[in-house]
């Protein structure tokens, strides 16, 4: 009796070990597919301005909001509407415009079913996708697998939901698909590469990916693209502690897209990150001296710091301002709690 229990207890052990074995090697049989060409990646071309289509937008917004205004059955003008406002989401984060975008789509749809109009179908899982609704999204990528099964994009709107989802084995096999559609890697695959490398924390094997996908947009890539891009690869290196290498890339963002909303919040996490401890240092000592002098002026009614002329003759200005150096640290904090600090204290 025994040796048939420890035979089972055997056999499940190793049927067990199977499974995990063969759930960690999905996402590197997925990185190591077509290694070969993957591994010879160009070097990442230097930043340079791209031109703004903000105003030929603009003016397409308007003149197709004119047209399904006149015209509501016009499912194309409402695909095209969603387009750009999915397209406007990307570069500006305004939510406002993933509102539009599904209202579009949906109309879109009411006039011609998905059947006959996968464009529609596909412009509402991009809404949904911006809205966070993944798996509605996952969903209708899978319909349109169904209705259009020889192009390349639902399996990219496939992957990004199967990504938020967390289903990383399901998204490798999804970018697959989409290279076997699409003929060969391409930017998108190679997005989607970098950051299912970045969800599995591989750094090096992500900023590959990207440099790639920006090599591939080349010669005339979109603006935000080539401006996300870059913003990852400042991302990537940012979450290793690169901060320099970090901000570098969130420049040259900066450099293709001026303003650019990612880029600058995250240039401004890093420039954060770089500041001297001393500067920290003196930071809190004068929030810590401000919240002071509120409950001592609040406390002492015999200096009835009331009115500002007041005020401002009862601190005196601290002399050691522009010492930033760590060595003169305690010093600034004196010179900090000095320039909030009543003559009378």
């Amino acid at each position: 009796m025994f040796m048939p229990k420890l035979r089972i207890n055997l056999t499940l052990v190793a049927l067990v070990c199977v499974a995990l074995l063969a759930c960690a090697c999905s996402y590197d049989s997925a990185a190591r597919a077509d290694r070969t060409r993957r591994a010879a990646v160009p070097p990442l071309p230097p930043a340079a301005p791209l031109d703004s289509d903000d105003k030929a937008s603009e003016v397409a917004i308007r003149s197709l909001e004119e047209r399904v205004r006149r015209d509501p059955e016009d499912h194309a003008a409402h695909n095209r509407l969603a387009g750009f406002y999915l397209q406007r989401v990307r570069e500006t984060g305004n939510a406002e415009y993933i509102n539009l975008a599904a209202r579009a789509a949906r109309a879109s749809l009411a006039s011609v079913s998905e059947v006959r109009n996968a464009g529609g179908l596909a412009a509402l899982a991009e809404a949904e996708l911006a809205s966070h609704d993944f798996v509605a999204a996952r969903d209708h990528a899978m319909q349109l697998i169904e209705l259009d099964p020889g192009k390349s994009y639902p399996f990219g709107i496939l992957c990004d939901a199967q990504l938020e989802l967390g289903d990383y084995r399901e998204a490798a096999r999804a970018i697959q698909r989409m290279e076997r559609a699409g003929g060969s890697i391409n930017s998108g695959s190679e997005i989607r590469m970098a950051r299912l490398s970045t969800l599995h924390g591989d750094m090096p094997g992500a900023q590959r990916h990207l440099s790639n996908a920006l090599a591939l947009n080349l010669p005339a890539p979109p603006r935000e693209t080539v401006a996300w891009c870059r913003w990852q690869l400042g991302e990537t290196s940012s979450a290793v502690g690169d901060y320099e290498t970090a901000e570098r890339h969130y420049r040259d963002a900066l450099t293709t897209f001026p303003d650019y909303y990612r880029a600058l919040a995250s240039l401004g996490r890093v420039r954060a990150a770089l500041l001297p401890s001393s500067i920290w240092n003196c930071l809190k000592c004068c929030f810590g001296a401000i919240v002071r002098q509120r409950l001592v002026s609040t406390s002492m009614s015999t200096t009835r710091l009331t009115s500002r002329s007041r005020c401002s003759s009862g601190f005196r200005r601290a002399p050691g301002w522009s010492i930033f150096k760590p060595s003169s640290n305690v010093l600034m904090r004196r010179s900090a709690m000095c320039c909030f600090a009543p003559r009378s204290i």
